[in-house]
């Protein structure tokens, strides 16, 4: 494999041959021999295959190697074209301008070229930048970054907020009934839900469909009958379904079957500093966690305790969640006048 190592001076544009690696879907696109440096002044353009980085403050490379890539290799949830530069080694800061080319096509894995962003791995997670330009004649996306650590980058499409962000959801036994009940702390863009029923917690079916969401700008409570009543012990989960398809589910909760003695009692209750609780079968309590009433989570218990210490922030009404080692799910609620 051939070395190439440019040193970029003044207001030169560095245009860099490309290094073929003999592997499918990886080729090197700059080599920076190891103990050598490549540094770029202010205002200085590095230019190899589609990206162009140009600094607004000196720029070192040290001995890395930068690749074109077909996928990432650190996981993100953004889609992403089929083009994706990473260097061998996290670079230090970087701030001006990068140009990110692309070809249209399949490269592009559908994504609308007026809505994409550049994605960067700083060597510890994704952030997405917003562009300064998206040329959708020449095809490429300008940014502006202030210092940033470079690792991988590629092209996703801009990020939006998540349309549902889940509350507390519960199920229990009430008056020959089942009932289901969730919250939705934030909906946007939601179409429906539908309640989904298992037996075993793996094979599901629905049994309500079509429940309209609100969208509304504040929490939402939502509450629905099991039309078929089921004696045994039986699992529940909500299927969020989005305006554009997409879907997301609930966590699972579970209601123990008919006459299992797992009774427990939460007292006292207005609480103080502090609440205990009681059973018939505290061995089979594997779980506590105390959420707030918008159902933030604000602490959580391994196993029995002889006491709970609270220190609830402020008054109103919490909500205690109760996990049994046989997977069932029970909630009561505390109140703190």
């Amino acid at each position: 494999m051939k070395k190439i190592l440019h040193r970029a001076q003044g207001y030169l544009l560095c245009l860099l041959s490309v290094t073929s690696l003999q592997q499918a879907r990886a080729q090197a696109v700059l080599y920076v021999a190891p103990g050598t440096d490549l540094t770029l002044s202010p205002g200085t353009a590095l230019s190899t295959d589609l990206i162009t980085l140009t600094p607004s403050s000196t720029f070192t490379l040290n001995g890395v190697t930068l690749t074109k890539n077909t996928t990432i290799t650190h996981a993100a949830s953004n889609t992403y074209i089929s083009r994706v530069y990473a260097f061998s080694a996290t670079t230090g800061s970087f701030s001006g301008n990068i140009q990110f080319g692309y070809l249209d096509g399949a490269e592009l894995n559908g994504l609308p070229e007026a809505n994409l962003e550049l994605n960067i791995y700083n060597g510890t997670n994704w952030q997405p930048f917003a562009a300064t330009t998206n040329n959708t004649v020449s095809n490429f996306v300008l940014t502006s970054l202030n210092n940033v650590t470079l690792n991988e980058m590629t092209l996703a499409a801009v990020s939006a907020p998540l349309p549902l962000r889940w509350g507390m959801v519960r199920a229990y036994r009430g008056n020959g009934q089942l009932f289901i009940e969730w919250e939705a702390l934030q909906e946007s863009n939601v179409g429906y839900f539908n309640i989904e029923k298992s037996s075993d917690g793996s094979a599901w079916s629905p049994i309500v469909r079509n429940i309209p969401a609100r969208n509304l700008a504040l929490p939402q409570q939502y509450r629905q009958t099991d039309p078929v009543y089921s004696p045994g012990k039986i699992f529940y989960r909500i299927r969020e379904v989005d305006m554009d398809a997409h879907y997301s589910y609930s966590p699972v909760v579970a209601v123990a079957a008919e006459n299992t003695r797992n009774t427990f009692v939460l007292f006292p209750n207005p609480v103080g500093n502090r609440f205990y609780i009681r059973g018939d079968n505290l061995a089979g309590l594997k779980q506590v966690q105390l959420f707030s009433g918008s159902g933030t989570l604000l602490k959580t218990w391994e196993g029995p305790q002889d006491s709970y210490p609270a220190d609830l922030p402020a008054a109103g009404v919490y909500y205690v969640r109760l996990t049994l080692t046989d997977g069932s799910i029970r909630y009561e609620t505390l109140v703190k006048n």
